[in-house]
């Protein structure tokens, strides 16, 4: 097996050194994914503590650790009050340093803390919680979990909640909402839904006012549908997402401060029961993606590989995807001040599973978390 991956990485390197080639097409076998967990719901982010240790999200509203020499798992005292419902419920999960704390952020379908009586018992949002990590990476756990944001204005809607974090190297947090499956709200910049959020890491907005007239202070983007991936390029803090069409048009953007992205005024997608979303693909005002899917992979998550363990894949998007069940390897290069997107790969479409998250470790080691519960490693 060593043999074989070193010839697909030697294919994998002609190809990637050029993006608008396509992939090779081989017939050498990459090894199938091998599962280290197999947690009770879908696995909706996570992040690992070290190269050891990996907090693990699940819908349901639980928080796991895992130690993967030994593939021990508990499930944290820190039980966040999620409604998990629809699409709802614990979402993504990701850790950072902030001088001499391990802070782990997630983010969830909740109740809202404001509004109406009426609201607050049948309303949802998507809020931003933050806890630390106490004790050791092994044997610690997880204290002072607290929301310290939540969109606005809460909805009476169990779809389309968003939602990823990235952390920006000047110290933003950027957020991703969906649209809650009422797609005008994408163009009202007067509320959080259907945007990207640049935060805080204490929650509240980057910068005193949006770069859209107008908008709330946090928001960065607007005129999304539901971006469930974002990654950001640790060389130019350039940020990419990902987010789901209706049936067809899920895309790839580069956000750019202040962009509309066009939902729903440019679709390459259609209504579920057939027609067009619109007879516009591209408008003047309207930022064009890098790339779109037809028909639709349902991507979710998103990661910039670092090449640490795969060089010759360095700077590729590596995806989930949950309808066409595969993962999804994009290429990503600079050619000059333009990035280029190369032709995609998808691999192991034959495991028969929604891929959900994706994320590398501190040494480079790739894992995915699927929606049947199962913690995979792979190797390219």
């Amino acid at each position: 097996m060593r043999a074989q991956t070193r010839i697909l990485l030697v294919l994998l390197a002609t190809v990637f050194a050029s993006p608008n080639m396509a992939i090779a097409q081989t017939s050498t076998k990459i090894a199938e994914p091998v599962e280290i967990a197999k947690l009770p719901n879908v696995i909706w982010g996570f992040d690992f503590l070290d190269e050891n240790n990996v907090l693990l999200s699940t819908r349901d509203g639980q928080i796991h650790h895992l130690n993967l020499p030994s593939r021990k798992q508990r499930v944290l005292s820190a039980k966040p009050e999620v409604v998990a419902n629809g699409q709802g419920g614990l979402l993504d999960l990701r850790i950072v340093k902030d001088g001499d704390k391990t802070l782990v952020y997630l983010t969830a379908s909740v109740r809202p803390s404001t509004g109406t009586e009426k609201e607050k018992k049948s309303n949802t949002t998507t809020a931003v919680l933050r806890g630390e990590w106490t004790g050791g990476s092994a044997d610690g756990d997880l204290k002072s979990l607290a929301r310290i944001f939540e969109a606005v204005p809460s909805v009476d809607s169990a779809l389309h909640f968003g939602s990823r974090l990235a952390f920006h190297k000047d110290g933003s947090l950027f957020m991703t909402l969906g649209e809650r499956n009422e797609r005008e709200r994408a163009q009202k910049v007067d509320q959080h839904w259907g945007k990207v959020l640049r935060l805080t890491k204490d929650g509240k907005a980057f910068q005193q006012t949006s770069p859209i007239k107008g908008a709330l202070a946090a928001v960065y983007t607007y005129g999304h549908r539901n971006p469930q991936g974002i990654a950001i390029s640790p060389e130019t803090g350039d940020v990419f997402v990902n987010e789901h069409g209706p049936r067809g048009g899920d895309e790839i953007n580069l956000l750019k401060p202040g962009a509309n992205y066009g939902w729903p005024l440019v679709s390459h997608g259609r209504e579920y029961w057939g027609p067009k979303i619109s007879d516009k693909t591209e408008l003047p005002a309207v930022e064009k993606s890098l790339k779109y899917y037809v028909p639709s992979i349902a991507p979710s998550s998103m990661h910039i590989l670092s090449g640490k363990k795969y060089p010759a894949m360095k700077g590729a998007l590596l995806q989930g995807a949950l309808v066409l069940q595969h993962l999804n390897i994009v290429p990503l290069t600079r050619k000059g001040d333009q990035w280029v997107l190369g032709e995609e790969k998808r691999l192991f479409e034959k495991l028969g599973e929604r891929i959900r998250s994706v994320n590398e470790s501190p040494a480079g080691e790739l894992y995915f978390g699927t929606d049947s519960g199962r913690f995979m490693h792979f190797r390219l």
